[in-house]
């Protein structure tokens, strides 16, 4: 069949090309406050439960989710599969080690809440900016 112009959906994806390095610059130069979980020390913004996280995600998400993270365990259970190749979120979980920025509650809040408060978006004058603890952390998630 023949595609006709309209047919066609574009999107403009700006940062695809960019290095990591770019995206924090350019974050920096605009003072723009990074999201809370890359605050919290995870590397990347996407699914909490993402099936490529490590045993350090995992006991981050057992410490400031722990009702989710239960039941995703229970459900490894109920199904006999586990989400990580020969490993049960459980055993990740006792792997790992909660990140230390969750020790900060309001920071935890924020990130666990359904919208970012107005203040957390841009950095005010006077104040430096700082790369987040989750930015170059390499083997946090992600596939290899």
């Amino acid at each position: 069949p023949t595609r006709r112009s309209s047919d066609l959906v574009d999107h403009w994806r700006m940062v695809i090309d960019w290095t990591e390095a770019d995206v924090w610059a350019i974050m920096a130069r605009w003072r723009i406050i990074p999201h809370p979980c890359y605050r919290l020390g995870f590397s990347r913004c996407s699914c909490m439960k993402c099936i490529f996280i490590g045993a350090d995600e995992w006991a981050t998400n057992m410490k400031i989710d722990r009702d989710t993270t239960v039941k995703a365990a229970d459900y490894e259970v109920r199904f006999g599969k586990t989400i990580t190749r020969n490993r049960s979120i459980m055993q990740q979980v006792s792997r790992g080690t909660a990140f230390p920025e969750t020790d900060d509650t309001a920071l935890v809040a924020v990130a666990m809440g359904r919208c970012s408060p107005e203040d957390q978006i841009h950095l005010p004058e006077g104040t430096e900016w700082t790369t987040p603890p989750g930015a170059y952390r390499a083997g946090g998630c992600g596939p290899t």
